[in-house]
């Protein structure tokens, strides 16, 4: 088994490795919380290379995008498995699509404006990362459980940029699987998701929605996947399923499990269960993937 990467930085490893404890106000970032733009930061469009430059730029301590394997195997920056939703291309599966028929693509703004934004791959995103020493979270999103998708992100970002500043996540807990057997040391996020969220992602997700349940998150499941994907890893937890899962923060914590959560309506909803959970347990997440400001995000959960 060949690992790409031998170090983290020291500030990869306070960021992504640490388990989760009490959290106050004196230490630093936002009461300990690291905050990532959700899909890049507001104002442009979801997963393009202006949104994730702003992220990098701006307040946050990194960004989140979504990759998936075009036809010829390059790496799409996208969200959805079909392109209606934020491109100017409608009804295309992505992994149907060649390298040539995605240079073409133009995106839409988050109002479903025409822009005259290329899509990216994800070769286009990495410059920029490397230049701003923060840190990117590349989540999978293929179906396809070959490993594929995992060996191509892979040896894109460990050839662009270095050690410790990029992490992987994904649904697919069989992607991770395959990205521990190239690197033995990078941080690696299974992304947990409530029925709800499902019904408000793309249109494939919202039509299965129904068929779920609030996934019951135990102590005995998170030592499962530690062992199944290796350390280290965290848990990506939306917020209906952190609210049906109210010791997740203490049973990771009592492992050295990372927390990060997210919401898909908004971050108005997603402080307010951290607030409450930080008055209720005196506890917060290792991390949050927002959509918004940073400043006002921290000011909402700490209000």
């Amino acid at each position: 088994m060949h690992s790409f990467s031998s170090v983290f930085s020291v500030r990869a490893v306070g960021l992504l490795c640490a388990a989760l404890s009490t959290w106050s106000a004196a230490q630093a970032g936002c009461m300990g919380m690291e905050l990532f733009a959700h899909r890049g930061a507001p104002g442009y469009p979801e997963n393009s290379r202006s949104a994730v430059e702003a992220a990098l730029r701006g307040g946050w301590d990194g960004a989140e995008i979504d990759v998936q394997t075009l036809a010829d195997g390059n790496m799409a920056v996208h969200h959805d498995l079909v392109t209606t939703r934020t491109t100017t291309l409608k009804g295309k599966a992505v992994r149907q699509l060649p390298t040539d028929a995605w240079r073409e693509v133009r995106l839409r703004d988050r109002d479903g404006k025409i822009t005259s934004e290329a899509a990216p791959f994800l070769a286009d995103l990495l410059p920029a990362v490397q230049r701003s020493g923060k840190v990117l979270n590349v989540e999978i999103k293929e179906e396809f459980r070959s490993c594929m998708a995992a060996d191509s992100t892979v040896h894109r970002l460990y050839n662009a940029v270095p050690s410790g500043r990029w992490t992987i996540s994904a649904t697919q807990l069989d992607h991770l699987k395959c990205v521990r057997k190239l690197d033995l040391q990078s941080y690696l996020g299974y992304v947990a998701t409530d029925k709800v969220s499902m019904a408000l992602s793309d249109k494939r997700s919202a039509s299965r929605a129904h068929l779920f349940k609030s996934p019951d998150i135990s102590p005995k499941l998170l030592i499962q996947l530690q062992r199944e994907v290796g350390k280290p890893m965290g848990l990506h937890v939306d917020i209906y399923s952190l609210r049906a899962n109210p010791n997740l923060f203490a049973d990771a914590a009592h492992i050295g499990m990372p927390v990060f959560t997210y919401s898909l309506r908004g971050d108005r909803e997603h402080a307010q269960d951290l607030r409450r959970l930080l008055r209720e347990r005196g506890l917060l997440p290792t991390g949050a993937i927002i959509d918004g400001d940073p400043a006002s995000f921290c000011a909402q959960v700490a209000d």
